[in-house]
């Protein structure tokens, strides 16, 4: 990951609720895109959330809604599809628990990708 923009991003799954938490932070280094794509590599082990400047119709794509980034520090999207696959993908998840991961923005191709084997529990 020679070309990284930022390093210390994280990413937040909350395997009860399917919520995916992405920080602003992360949103703003994408270039506030006008929708993301949440994409899995299940070879590598890694997760990616890619920016999206044109609509798309497919179901990876979750439209950034600008009025929803005013308020708190995170993007809230719910995918039922995206946390079962992380969840098959790494052993031991507690389904009622919330699980941060560590990665990195990228500008090429403008995602932001992060490690599963980072992916740790957070405490109560």
């Amino acid at each position: 990951m020679n070309n990284d923009l930022n390093n210390g991003i994280t990413l937040t799954i909350d395997v009860k609720k399917n919520r995916i938490r992405i920080y602003k932070s992360t949103i703003h280094a994408l270039g506030d895109p006008g929708a993301v794509e949440l994409l899995i590599n299940p070879c590598e082990l890694k997760a990616a959330i890619r920016a999206v400047h044109n609509e798309v119709n497919n179901y990876h794509a979750h439209k950034i809604r600008q009025n929803r980034l005013t308020s708190d520090a995170s993007y809230e999207i719910y995918s039922k599809s995206f946390i079962l696959e992380v969840c098959s993908l790494v052993s031991n998840i507690d389904f009622n628990a919330s699980y941060r991961m560590k990665g990195a923005v990228l500008s090429q191709p403008n995602c932001a990708v992060f490690d599963l084997k980072t992916l740790h529990r957070i405490e109560d």
